[in-house]
């Protein structure tokens, strides 16, 4: 399907995305949710330092990771570059309520799982309670549970909007109420401000386009390439698909399809590769929205005999075992931990009023993953 096509059709297919996803999901996926969690909360139990601390440890760690393993004349230069890491840590207060409304846009996808439960972890680090609900990509379902954290008169609220304009009025009531919101994984960096959002987490959809780019370029610097999005109008992956298409242009690659998926579902996801193959029998390489997409990618190109490199984004447990296999080429795995720690940190200071004014937009930066390290 076309992406005009797919987008004229978005809404009502995200109307009864809770359905298709529980009809449709394989059991291998929710295997993955598992393992990404397991090894996510293995890393942190591991890890002496803070949430915080280790956000910006990591960070510093994985900008010399990508130079490393690209071994190229520059490094990404992108707009993510430009704001900053972490915020402050602040000082835990005795006694201050702290209750934390997590609005997980779809459960489906292992890293935003992980992201959860680090966030989790955080709040209880800091004396809050956490309530943590997910919308399974569904736009209706996380305005209604918004209303529901409302009602529970909660201290903050952290959300990557599954439809941005959705949660206007909500916002709106939030402010009345007093309650800060924090965009979690959903803000772009160096673009304005979001109406209604305290501070904005940026999860690294530019960095991701850039170093997967950059690792195709350098295994085969002419590649022709595709594109596949998702067709639901979420403003995020929408600009990663754009990023995607300029990085790989500027880095000398050759463009020559984008084919969204309709759903965040393995059979929605390899029509849209059947489609990229039938169209462009000969690409040599396709950039995923997330890394379900490129396993299910994978799956396709390998029964269809084509040797593609295909890359994908979040770093999940079965895409580096695909990569250690040689049947992926790479993902970008963002760097989970800091996105959720992150923005429970914001809300703290913001109900504590601490570290004010908090910067505008953060960019945890995340690490991209090859054959040469699929277990970093």
């Amino acid at each position: 399907m076309t992406r005009a096509a797919a987008r004229a059709g978005a809404w009502r297919r995200m109307r009864s995305a809770v359905r298709d996803t529980r009809k449709n999901l394989r059991v291998t996926v929710w295997c993955a949710v598992a393992a990404a969690l397991a090894l996510g909360l293995a890393a942190c139990a591991s890890g002496s330092a803070s949430s915080g601390s280790a956000g910006a440890t990591g960070s510093a760690s994985a900008t010399a990771s990508n130079a490393s393993l690209l071994q190229l004349q520059g490094t990404y230069t992108g707009p993510e570059t430009d704001v900053p890491n972490t915020y402050a840590n602040p000082t835990v207060k005795p006694g201050t309520k702290f209750v934390v409304g997590w609005l997980n846009p779809n459960g489906v996808v292992p890293g935003l799982n992980a992201e959860q439960q680090y966030a989790q972890q955080e709040t209880a680090k800091l004396g809050g309670t956490f309530i943590a609900m997910n919308a399974n990509a569904s736009i209706t379902l996380q305005v209604s549970q918004f209303n529901d954290l409302l009602a529970e008169h909660v201290s903050a609220i952290m959300v990557n909007p599954n439809d941005v304009g959705s949660l206007t009025p909500d916002l709106k009531q939030a402010a009345a109420a007093h309650i800060p919101v924090i965009s979690v994984s959903g803000a772009i960096a160096g673009q304005p401000a979001w109406a209604g959002y305290e501070t904005n987490l940026v999860q690294g959809e530019d960095q991701a386009a850039y170093y997967n780019a950059a690792a195709v370029a350098k295994a085969d610097p002419h590649a022709t390439f595709a594109v596949m999005g998702y067709a639901a109008p979420i403003p995020v992956l929408e600009y990663w698909a754009q990023r995607a298409k300029y990085w790989g242009e500027k880095l000398g690659l050759h463009f020559v399809d984008e084919t969204d998926t309709t759903a965040t579902t393995p059979s929605a996801q390899a029509t849209a590769m059947s489609a990229i193959l039938a169209r462009d029998p000969n690409v040599q390489a396709v950039f995923c929205f997330n890394d379900e997409a490129a396993e299910s990618a994978v799956s396709v190109a390998r029964q269809a005999g084509k040797h593609v490199l295909v890359s994908g984004t979040e770093g999940d447990t079965t895409a580096r075992q695909l990569i250690k296999a040689g049947e992926m080429f790479s993902t970008f795995a963002f760097n989970w931990q800091a996105l959720g720690a992150q923005a429970v940190i914001a809300g703290y200071d913001l109900v504590t009023h601490q570290q004010l004014p908090l910067p505008v937009t953060i960019a945890a930066l995340g690490t991209l993953v090859t054959k040469a390290n699929p277990g970093v």
